[in-house]
C-alpha cells in the first residue's frame, strides 16, 4: 500500500527544513574539513620540532664520548623540554654527567 501524501502546507513545511538541515550539514561539513587541515599542520609541526630536538640532542650527545640511540636521544629531548628552567643546565639522563657534554649542551 503506498503511503498516503501529506497535505500541501506540511509537505512545503517538511521540504523548507529538509533544505535548512542539508545546508547546516553542509557547513557543518566545511568546518571538519577545516578542522582536519588545522590538526595536520599542527601535527606536522610538532614533528619537525620534534624531530629537530631529537637531532640536535643527538649531534650533542655525539659530539663527546657518549653515544645515544635515537630513542635515547628522543626521550631526552622531552625530558629537556618538561623539565622546569631553573633545572636544564644539569643533565643526568641516561647517566651523562653534564661535565661529559659539550659545552652549552644540557
Amino acid at each position: 500500500m503506498p503511503p498516503l501524501p501529506l497535505p500541501l502546507p506540511q509537505l512545503e513545511v517538511v521540504r523548507q527544513e529538509a533544505g535548512r538541515l542539508q545546508s547546516e550539514n553542509n557547513d557543518l561539513h566545511v568546518q571538519l574539513i577545516a578542522e582536519a587541515e588545522k590538526y595536520a599542520a599542527l601535527q606536522k609541526d610538532a614533528y619537525a620540532k620534534t624531530k629537530g630536538l631529537e637531532d640536535k640532542v643527538g649531534q650533542l650527545l655525539g659530539a663527546g664520548s657518549v653515544r645515544c640511540s635515537r630513542a635515547g636521544a628522543r626521550n631526552h629531548a622531552r625530558a629537556l623540554q618538561q623539565a622546569p628552567p631553573a633545572t636544564r643546565g644539569c643533565c643526568t639522563l641516561h647517566g651523562v654527567a653534564r661535565a661529559h657534554l659539550p659545552a652549552g649542551a644540557g
